[in-house]
């Protein structure tokens, strides 16, 4: 679990580190494209406002030319007015033509002072741009900057995290033999525990069969006393392992019958305060009453269990092998214990 995790980890900080990478590369390929193109509206718009220039220019140009033909014109008509000053109704037309022409030459001059101004302001529009784009260009080179510091950070973190990827590799190779062994120990294990059930059922027929034996008064003869006794460890156990030994003792033994008790060991009555198992974590309904069916019902019988007493659960109700262990039973069960008889412990220390 320790390594999946790990690996788990592992990939992700990888993928934030190519998502970082991408997401810059990414950002800095658009920026250098948003850079040419203000680059190229900006010579578009300064070939504009020279060509404006250019016109303003050649425009003046022809003002100052009406202007020096209206001079022109003036001072000629004056010289015919003086000329023609016999022929007033001529003057007349001709001054109305001059005035005609004076009025066309007025609204040119007014029209191109308009053009002018708006050039003007589309200058001054070109000269804003120009202030945006150094702005822009001053934030994309600080950004620029900012990124390529965050990448060489991300690039010291990747290589600190080699070693610590090496590390977990030691260690998931570790636990890889550790579990090898552990499958070995858990085979010697099984293999023992075959070897004893055997010697265990095998002294129990020897027991049955002393105890056909006994006399009319109900005492065992001499021989069943000396086989009894010369298995001493069948007696010894935990409470747990005694209330559980008429169910699995013996495997071989068909449903619904229970193997004859030992010549000297009585079963072990159940405890007269039934806990609510339910609250050990790890233990639903259906757990709580395949334990009640073993003869499991109290919170003390489970913290006394020893290894032998949850090899034997383990076997009797079928659950996952070191279920008991991961779930820890024995510290749950010591817990509501405690929780449960806190104030009856305290009065039996007072």
């Amino acid at each position: 679990m320790t390594y999946l995790i790990g690996q788990i980890i592992l990939c992700l900080v990888l993928a934030s580190v190519l998502g970082l990478i991408a997401g810059w590369l990414l950002r800095g390929t658009r920026c250098r494209a948003d850079m040419r193109l203000l680059k190229k509206e900006l010579q578009t718009r300064r070939e504009k406002i020279e060509r404006s220039e250019q016109r303003i220019a050649a425009l003046k140009r022809s003002v100052k030319e009406l202007e020096h033909a209206r001079e022109e014109d003036q001072q000629l008509a004056q010289e015919r007015i003086q000329q023609l000053e016999p022929y007033q109704a001529e003057t007349v037309w001709l001054r109305q033509e001059i005035n005609n022409t004076t009025s066309q030459t007025n609204k040119q001059i007014t029209d191109l002072n308009e053009q002018l101004e708006s050039m003007q302001s589309l200058t001054h529009d070109v000269k804003v741009n120009e202030t945006v784009i150094q702005r822009l260009e001053s934030q994309l080179r600080t950004q620029g900057q900012a990124k390529e510091r965050q990448v060489t950070d991300l690039t010291a973190r990747l290589a600190e995290m080699e070693p610590l990827a090496a590390q977990l590799e030691a260690k998931d190779r570790a636990l890889q033999k550790a579990a090898v062994e552990h499958k070995q120990q858990v085979g010697e294990l099984t293999q023992q525990l075959q070897q004893l059930r055997t010697a265990s059922e095998s002294r129990r027929q020897s027991a049955i069969q002393v105890m056909g034996g006994q006399g009319p008064s109900g005492q065992d003869s001499p021989g069943a006393q000396d086989t009894v006794d010369s298995h001493p460890a069948d007696h010894v156990g935990s409470q747990p392992t005694r209330a559980l030994g008429a169910t699995v003792a013996n495997p071989d033994t068909p449903d619904g019958e229970s193997p004859a008790p030992h010549a000297s060991v009585k079963p072990q009555p159940a405890p007269q305060d039934k806990d609510d198992l339910k609250t050990i974590h790890g233990i639903g309904p259906v757990m709580e009453r395949m334990l009640n069916d073993l003869g499991v019902t109290s919170f003390k019988q489970i913290m006394e269990f020893t290894r032998d007493d949850m090899e034997r659960v383990t076997a009797a109700i079928a659950v996952f092998p070191g279920r008991i262990e991961r779930d820890d039973w024995i510290g749950g069960a010591r817990k509501a214990y405690q929780k449960k008889y806190a104030n009856k412990i305290q009065t039996e220390e007072h």
